[in-house]
């Protein structure tokens, strides 16, 4: 079985069977040609956006300080035992999950979103005052809830906060006191 070449009809080439794209390389070349220009302006005004810049405000939260379970453990004895207010515990992990289960006297404090953050920053603002130690917890090590949750509280002023390394799977592990419910 042989194929028959159909021609063309005349006038007509094989370039003009996408007619969109001349104007897709046209759209491409004003994208390009608007970011260059851009980031020409950008680099050029006395005040540039940190676009780049991986310390700026966009930028993934760099790891908290961390502290082990077995100091974590100590400074819960102290606080049980002096029964001050020394430590808050704050929770980085969804509601559901506080609600299944949180250490005693922790607060929910969500990093995102915004409104739950706010929120919760406004109920805590005189325990986070009052502090000497404030502990987040998370899911686990790779939960980078509690780093986003140290690099906004730094933000607004609290520059104490460590994170609990290996976060709750490690402070169940350690046979810590467990509550349930959404209470503290």
């Amino acid at each position: 079985m042989s194929t028959a070449v159909v021609p063309l009809p005349a006038g007509r080439s094989r370039r003009l069977r996408r007619p969109w794209l001349p104007d897709f390389a046209r759209a491409a070349a004003i994208v390009v040609a608007g970011a260059v220009l851009g980031s020409v302006a950008d680099a050029l005004s006395p005040a540039p956006l940190n676009v780049f810049d991986l310390h700026g405000p966009g930028a993934p939260p760099e790891k908290a300080p961390r502290v082990t379970v077995e100091k974590f453990r100590r400074w819960w004895k102290s606080r049980a035992v002096g029964g001050n207010r020394s430590l808050l515990i704050l929770d980085a992990r969804n509601k559901e999950l506080f609600t299944e289960g949180h250490a005693p006297g922790a607060v929910l404090m969500p990093p995102s979103p915004a409104e739950e953050f706010a929120a919760a920053w406004r109920a805590a603002a005189d325990l986070l005052e009052d502090a000497e130690r404030v502990v987040i917890v998370c899911d686990s090590e790779a939960c980078r809830r509690a780093d986003l949750l140290a690099k906004k509280l730094e933000a607004f002023g609290v520059r104490h906060s460590v994170v609990l390394e290996g976060g709750w799977e490690a402070y169940r592990a350690a046979g810590l006191p467990v509550k349930t419910g959404a209470r503290p």
